[in-house]
């Protein structure tokens, strides 16, 4: 009796892990996991750890009712959203003061059905500092996942958790801004039918961003690799509903 115990429990594991490997494999965002490879180590978020918008590289919210926030959907009944454009812009601007960087403000906030979308700028250089995500149920913000987190030279979280060898400043990008939009444009050719690139985009430390339109409104972004020239695109904003500028 002990041993048929024994091997009944031990078929278990294996169907679990037979079952995990290849959500491992895939990562969680169907894109690059740690250091650009595919794989879920560091490539995702640790859930139920979403920090108010004064403590800068927080973590969101793994799933809060209709969208999960990798893009996909979550679990349980569908909740309204809380937070409209004008608060999360004020949640934002909180967030980026907290750097106490007077080089760094906001430049514009889009909404999405999943999520508000912050670009941070620097006022130096006119370049993409980082990107941030605003929850729409509580407000909390935290760094963008994807080529924010993975290509980010400068402004990195992955550089300040690592201690500061992740993602080093690695010289001019090697990829033009004329090649990004170029592969961008044969990406959405590809896989986005009846869509098209905006003709300038945002340079970012390692990697350029882009919207994507359809019929003359926007319909999503990608960013693409400043130096191997990769599509990225960003999969867990939703649909497209509104954009705040900033001064």
């Amino acid at each position: 009796m002990k041993r048929i115990v024994v091997i009944a429990v031990a078929l278990t594991v294996v169907s679990l892990i037979a079952l995990a490997v290849p959500l491992l494999a895939q990562g969680p965002m169907g894109g690059y996991g740690m250091m650009g490879g595919r794989g879920w180590m560091m490539g995702g978020y640790a859930p139920n750890q979403a920090i108010t918008p004064t403590v800068p590289y927080g973590y969101g919210p793994m799933m809060r009712g209709g969208y999960g926030m990798m893009g996909g959907y979550g679990f349980g009944q569908t909740i309204t959203p809380t937070i409209k454009i004008d608060d999360a812009v004020a949640r934002a601007k909180q967030y980026v003061a907290a750097y106490n960087n007077a080089d760094l403000q906001l430049a514009e906030v889009e909404e999405y059905s999943a999520n508000f979308y912050g670009l941070v700028e620097e006022k130096s250089t006119g370049n993409g500092a980082f990107q941030i995500l605003i929850d729409k149920f509580n407000g909390a913000v935290y760094p963008e996942m994807g080529p924010n987190m993975m290509w980010n030279e400068k402004y990195s979280p992955m550089n300040w958790m690592m201690g500061g060898w992740f993602n080093q400043p690695s010289g001019k990008m090697t990829v033009t801004a004329d090649q990004a939009r170029a592969n961008a444009e044969q990406f959405v050719k590809a896989n986005l039918p009846n869509t098209t690139v905006e003709n300038k985009g945002d340079t970012f430390y390692g990697y350029y961003n882009f919207d994507v339109l359809q019929n003359g409104k926007t319909y999503g972004m990608l960013s693409v690799n400043g130096y191997t020239g990769a599509v990225w695109f960003h999969t867990w904003h939703g649909n497209y509903i509104a954009t705040k500028e900033l001064d």
